[in-house]
């Protein structure tokens, strides 16, 4: 299980990456705020696609079609933990690099409201490491999320009968 989560969950983070990089390196800052962050969920959800894969690959290629729900979910959560470790220090090399540009971004762009309510926690805002917590908490809540619905799907016998109708 730990060779499947590792394998999936590192695929999930180097896509993750690349997905923000190409999206900050192609649109930068012409982008609206909101499309923005839609991009960005929407590029995490891709990302973390992948551990449904890698439970379904672990299921098929190691426990002959069954996997149980609580096996299927505690996959789903080891692989989680790697594109949010992974999207961790993607968030903090990203604010030491781009954080100046992307935080007048951020501010010039973000609706009022949000703005009000970061007024007294700038520092906060302004900080690389709680940045890049809060991307990973993002990012391992949404792919506990997964996890989730993947074992649902997956957990249990494989409805399918083979060739041999086994």
């Amino acid at each position: 299980m730990k060779k499947y989560s590792i394998r999936f969950g590192l695929y999930s983070a180097a896509l993750l990456t690349i997905l923000f990089a190409l999206t900050w390196g192609i649109w930068g800052t012409s982008l609206g705020y909101r499309t923005s962050e839609w991009i960005g969920y929407l590029s995490m959800l891709v990302a973390l696609s992948l551990i449904f894969f890698g439970i379904r690959t672990y299921k098929n290629e190691q426990l002959d079609g069954r996997i149980s729900f609580g096996s299927a979910f505690k996959m789903g959560a080891l692989t989680a933990l790697i594109p949010a470790l992974g999207f961790f220090l993607y968030t903090i090399v990203f604010f030491k690099v781009a954080g100046q540009e992307f935080t007048d971004y951020a501010l010039e762009n973000m609706p009022q409201e949000q703005k009000e309510q970061m007024a007294g926690n700038m520092e906060l805002f302004l900080n690389p490491f709680f940045q890049g917590f809060i991307m990973f908490l993002t990012v391992f809540f949404i792919g506990l999320i997964i996890a989730l619905i993947s074992a649902l799907l997956l957990g249990g016998k494989n409805k399918l009968k083979t060739e041999g109708g086994q």
